[in-house]
């Protein structure tokens, strides 16, 4: 018994150093690769090291040719296809790097809020957006609205020319909307409904800067206003209900022959109106009612003299 004891302790402990030893090997087995950075054709920099090993990226080259400055590294040497960022962990295989490098121009920036413009000198197709994404300037009362070149607001593709390019931000401001909205009868509420909106200083609101559902600006009351700093800013509008017209269509079967014609009814927003008679007629069938579908949904049916 006890020699049986014996045996399967060796037999443990041999088992455990084997798995020791599988695991040495393995760990072991891990191989070197290399990244290799290229600079105008010549290598920058190449960092040799086993997959998963911790690295440190090179330090960015010198252009050679004065006016220029490095604009990244990229997979191909023309350049084509995504910027790339150099990983700080050693990938399973072997990389070649190319640095691109970029014309200087001047970005020069006015954020219209007291201080003086600033001057950046950036590499020619810079993305505008990209580059200010840390320099939101603010004014006191003010929302910052947007960049613009001139009347034009940039957007996420503007870049920056090789001739250079001044900006300029503009602010919004915070106004009231006091709106009168017609009711049932056609006259307007004397109590208005009010909102906060936000609107570009200096500009002159309108009707497409009023937007309430199934409403539409009487412009023939309603004054438009300039929103300025320091001014009052309260657009009093007046809403007339909007109205819609109602369609009755003969929905007859495929290859039959309608007698009759039916023009649209109209009605304002949330008035009662009542379904019209059907007018239409189709040998050999029988009418069943109105329905908002051509399938005739039962469920949606309506019959004429129907308030809806």
């Amino acid at each position: 018994m006890k020699k049986s004891v014996k045996i399967l302790l060796f037999s443990l402990i041999a088992m455990l150093m084997c798995g020791f030893a599988f695991s040495a090997i393995a760990c072991s087995s891990k191989h070197d690769y290399t990244l290799t950075f290229i600079s105008e054709g010549e290598t920058h920099a190449e960092i040799t090291a086993k997959e998963g090993s911790s690295i440190t990226p090179p330090r960015e080259p010198d252009a050679k040719t004065p006016g220029y400055i490095f604009n990244g590294w990229y997979l191909n040497n023309d350049f084509s296809g995504e910027k790339q960022t150099v990983p700080t962990v050693m990938p399973r295989e072997n990389i070649t790097y190319y640095a691109k490098f970029a014309a200087l121009t001047q970005l020069t920036v006015n954020t219209e809020n007291g201080e003086e413009p600033q001057t950046y000198n950036v590499p020619v197709g810079t993305n505008v957006l990209e580059f200010l994404s840390d320099k939101v300037p603010s004014s006191q009362g003010l929302v910052f609205g947007g960049w613009f070149s001139g009347n034009t607001e940039l957007t996420a593709t503007s870049i920056v020319p090789a001739s250079g390019l001044t900006v300029s931000a503009r602010y919004k401001i915070e106004y009231t909307v006091r709106a009168y909205k017609q009711n049932q009868l056609g006259t307007y509420s004397k109590t208005p409904e009010e909102s906060k909106a936000t609107g570009w200083v200096n500009a002159t609101l309108t009707a497409s800067d009023v937007d309430f559902k199934h409403f539409q600006v009487d412009e023939a009351q309603t004054e438009y206003i300039t929103l300025t700093v320091g001014g009052e800013n309260v657009f009093t509008v007046y809403l007339k209900r909007n109205v819609y017209n109602i369609y009755y269509d003969a929905n007859e079967p495929v290859g039959e022959t309608v007698i009759g014609d039916m023009a649209p009814s109209s009605a304002m927003y949330e008035l009662p109106v009542s379904v019209s008679e059907n007018l239409y007629s189709i040998n050999g069938y029988r009418f069943a009612g109105w329905s908002l579908t051509s399938n005739g949904d039962i469920d949606a049916a309506y019959v004429p003299d129907q308030k809806i």
